[in-house]
């Protein structure tokens, strides 16, 4: 079940992905991949769900799953 955040049209905002020494930009393109394994319905709790068109970036919404939500305020580890 869907928690209260979700972001519409896939809006996403990255600031880098950042190092000691150098930032390194990582591309929607990855980002994206990213988040569609963390919404993978054969995950046992899968950390987001996506509607709409799941296989573009602007075709889809996602939002935090209870299990997201619980990771997020950190009652819940995020476990590989």
């Amino acid at each position: 079940m869907p928690g209260s955040h979700s972001v519409t049209r896939s809006a996403f905002l990255c600031d880098g992905c950042s190092t000691a020494t150098r930032i390194t930009m990582v591309g929607d393109g990855y980002l994206f991949s990213r988040l569609r394994r963390l919404g993978d319905p054969a995950l046992a709790h899968p950390l987001v769900a996506f509607t709409g068109d799941c296989d573009t970036m602007r075709g889809c919404t996602v939002a935090l799953t209870e299990a997201g939500q619980s990771v997020l305020e950190g009652r819940q580890m995020l476990r590989s």
